[in-house]
């Protein structure tokens, strides 16, 4: 019985991988449909959660608790305000939030199945490195094969939610290097390292390599404050393999990484958003040049844009936010459909006033419930600043990329906080 759960967890997660992987190379009118169902999975796996909750199957106690009534009280908020959208103007603004909406809080039920063991899953840094070993290698295939290469790959959706898990991950795969799993779990972590800085460092990205840097450097300080010359000379082996990668690439043009890193140079010009009853609806798929000058000035200023649009939206309904999340802007040539590329902005749109500060105070809670065991436990509980390090990074990336309204990044987020709260547990003991 354990086997066949385990095989049904590993399922799930290959199935929602596969489909946003792949989905955009399906017909244009069938790819609504074939993107939902990974909503449909979670939200199921979330009502047969709550089913158990509710018949007293698990003991829920102490942060756990805390974060399921945060989480039920964002539901119960979410619901409250898509009735007075509704009420007020319909559906056109009671709907484009709700799948944005589920990816926020229905990918805790993969906390909750990692906390309980819901799915006999034994070892989740293991099955983490697994998963992660997937979407480099399809990461490796697409970037190669893909026109235009790693900025243009489809996997995952696109390049943003690649460095957003890289930021998630980072900091945990140097502390699984700290723990001395073994030499070939140690050689795995390493590869992925490696290829994640790689890929993010190429990816053309300005603010995806930044901060992604940036918590690597934190990283690799911490496993020194732990383990010492060890991890100071394995930390400088990891840099110089990143390096001559990306130099290798660079020279080569390998993944198109030449117009990636040059797309970081180009300079700022203006982008401009345009009201939806300006813009008709494509019947096909529009290809752009991600390295086209033209689309690359532009981009460097999208953001600010974006972001003086949502806030006249929330000006609008500051209360109970307007439901409208995504906005047509002009990209090169074409027009798209944007988010605000800042989570603040994000959740109040979608879950008002309230619910904004129900959501920071959940993950303010979850920062404070870190550091303070972290200080409990001395010098025994130092490796739980890694939880600490992913957290702060991945809030800092969701303030400039459209990261935690994602399902993907959002179900690794909550593995990881599972895997802290587990570990927590068991320095309690």
């Amino acid at each position: 019985m354990e086997k066949v759960k385990k095989q049904l967890a590993l399922f799930i997660f290959l199935l929602i991988f596969l489909i946003f992987s792949f989905y955009q190379y399906l017909p244009v009118g069938i790819r609504p449909s074939v993107l939902r169902i990974p909503y449909y999975i979670v939200v199921g796996l979330s009502i047969f959660v709550i089913y158990r909750i509710f018949k007293g199957k698990y003991k829920i106690k102490g942060i756990t608790q805390y974060m399921t009534s945060l989480i039920f009280t964002l539901s119960s908020v979410y619901m409250g305000v898509t009735v007075i959208r509704f009420l007020r103007d319909g559906m056109a603004s009671a709907r484009p939030s709700l799948y944005l909406a589920l990816a926020v809080i229905a990918a805790f039920v993969v906390y909750m199945c990692y906390h309980f063991d819901i799915f006999s899953i034994k070892n989740t840094k293991r099955d983490l490195i697994i998963m992660m070993s997937v979407i480099n290698v399809g990461q490796i295939f697409s970037g190669l094969f893909t026109f235009g290469g790693l900025r243009s790959s489809l996997l995952l959706e696109n390049i943003m939610v690649y460095n957003n898990l890289a930021t998630i991950l980072i900091p945990i795969m140097f502390k699984m290097l700290s723990e001395h799993k073994g030499k070939l779990m140690n050689l795995v972590v390493v590869a992925n390292i490696i290829t994640n800085m790689t890929f993010v460092s190429i990816s053309g990205s300005r603010s995806g390599m930044m901060i992604t840097w940036i918590i690597f450097a934190v990283s690799v300080l911490l496993s020194i404050f732990i383990n010492g010359k060890k991890s100071l000379i394995s930390s400088i082996t990891i840099f110089l393999m990143i390096g001559g990668l990306v130099t290798t690439f660079y020279v080569t043009g390998l993944f198109n990484a030449t117009n990636s890193i040059g797309r970081l140079r180009l300079e700022d010009t203006t982008a401009e958003y345009r009201e939806e009853s300006d813009i008709p609806t494509p019947t096909e798929p529009i290809f752009i040049d991600p390295y086209d000058s033209n689309v690359v000035e532009q981009s460097n200023t999208i953001r600010s844009s974006l972001w003086e649009r949502s806030m006249s939206e929330i000006r609008e309904a500051m209360i109970v936010g307007t439901g409208i999340v995504s906005f047509y802007v002009t990209y090169g040539e074409a027009t798209f459909l944007q988010g605000s590329h800042n989570i603040i902005m994000e959740i109040w749109l979608i879950f008002g006033g309230l619910g904004l500060f129900v959501y920071v105070l959940l993950f303010a809670s979850l920062i404070f419930y870190f550091i303070k065991h972290l200080i409990l436990n001395g010098k025994t509980g130092f490796s739980l600043a890694s939880y600490i390090i992913s957290l702060g990074g991945t809030f800092a990336m969701a303030l400039v990329q459209p990261l935690l309204v994602m399902l993907i990044p959002n179900m690794m987020l909550w593995l990881i906080i599972s895997m802290g709260i587990n570990e927590v547990e068991q320095l309690q003991k």
